[in-house]
């Protein structure tokens, strides 16, 4: 599992994790103890001074004391747990009506679960490779569990704000394309390809241009993977 005092993640890979293409070094990020700790209202630092009790028509964030040992051990990591069937319907991103990617999530409500368990019940019997990197990993539908706010789900370990500009271009949460140009001629600002990533065990790839690093990761993750740099030669 990723470091419980925070701070960007470490464990079985060596690659970076960044938030957007372009930055030198990933931001630093809540751990899992002190997402748990901001669920329930706590700043992290025992203050409650952290995430509010509710949202504008959401109503009251349901982790209190006793609902906390539902869903997080007594170190803040999440516990896994069996999710409904509906649950791969709306695990991975997709093509919404205007082209743009997002997800289409069939509730915000339940604890964590794991897309290897999950999707070991379809007809498959596996997890599809866009979605096999960190499978065993938590993930959950329920922002309410993740110290932030509507909108915000968790896929193979990563946080996604599914209403973030970068998820409908198919790129990490900050993202806005560059159009650049081709000879002498400018071309327009284009997402990425759902599914590129594949490859790598997740849905997206992004790469800028030769000589650049390559990223890859979710839609909307507030941080990516970086695979290395292409060569220019």
């Amino acid at each position: 599992m990723p470091d419980l005092r925070g701070g960007a993640a470490s464990g079985e890979w060596n690659e970076t994790m960044l938030g957007q293409v372009g930055q030198q070094a990933a931001p630093q990020v809540p751990g899992l103890l002190q997402m748990a700790q901001a669920a329930m209202g706590d700043g992290g630092d025992g203050s409650r001074g952290g995430a509010p009790s509710s949202f504008a028509g959401y109503g009251p964030i349901p982790v209190g004391a006793d609902d906390f040992k539902r869903y997080f051990t007594a170190e803040g990591e999440p516990i896994i747990s069996d999710a409904p069937n509906s649950a791969m319907s709306g695990f991975f991103p997709q093509y919404l009506g205007d082209r743009g990617q997002g997800y289409r999530i069939p509730s915000d409500t339940g604890g964590f679960f794991s897309a290897e368990e999950l999707f070991k019940r379809s007809p498959r019997g596996s997890v599809p490779e866009i979605g096999s990197f960190m499978a065993n990993r938590p993930s959950t539908n329920n922002w309410r569990l993740l110290g932030r706010g509507p909108g915000w789900i968790m896929r193979n370990g990563q946080l996604i704000d599914t209403g973030a500009n970068g998820t409908s271009w198919g790129g990490p949460a900050g993202f806005t394309p560059s159009g650049g140009n081709s000879g002498e001629q400018a071309m327009l600002s284009q997402g990425t390809q759902l599914g590129g990533g594949k490859g790598l065990g997740v849905p997206n790839i992004l790469q800028a241009g030769l000589g650049t690093d390559v990223t890859y990761g979710w839609p909307g993750a507030d941080q990516w993977f970086n695979a290395g740099r292409t060569s220019s030669g």
